[in-house]
């Protein structure tokens, strides 16, 4: 163990291994979600919020109004999945079996069919289900 501003060589690889005169802060992450989004269960996924609009077809809207009213939430966005485990974590977590989800990339959606997915060009007029993302900041 080395301590602050100190030095040790790996005796294996010979490699000096130093440690800061600095100690860095924990990354300052809330703990909480705004209102009406929720974190995944499976944090290793992606540790950001999601809200959805729901599965009754009554709260399917078109594309661009899917942009404006994940905006309503200060620093949300319509959803971009950004890894093949973070769309099955969402999928999972909102229970999307066999559903058309808009997301945030120029009317393109995901057609989810059990536990598969792929990408779609959707209409912007036609009226789809959507994800709202929170990203979780790290504080400066």
């Amino acid at each position: 163990m080395c301590t602050n501003g100190s030095c040790l060589v790996n005796a294996t690889t010979g490699t000096a291994e130093c440690c800061s005169t600095e100690l860095s802060a924990a990354p300052c992450v809330p703990e909480t979600c705004p209102m009406g989004f929720r974190l995944l269960p499976n944090q290793a996924s992606s540790t950001n919020c999601y809200s959805d609009s729901g599965a009754s077809p009554a709260n399917n809207i078109q594309w661009i109004q899917a942009l404006v009213m994940c905006a309503m939430t200060t620093g949300a966005y319509l959803w971009r999945p950004n890894t093949v485990q973070e769309a099955a974590a969402v999928r999972n977590e909102f229970n999307f079996r066999n559903a058309n989800v808009v997301v945030g990339t120029d009317c393109v959606g995901i057609q989810f069919n059990g536990a598969t997915w792929v990408w779609r060009d959707q209409l912007c007029a036609n009226a789809h289900r959507y994800i709202c993302e929170y990203p979780r900041r790290v504080c400066p």
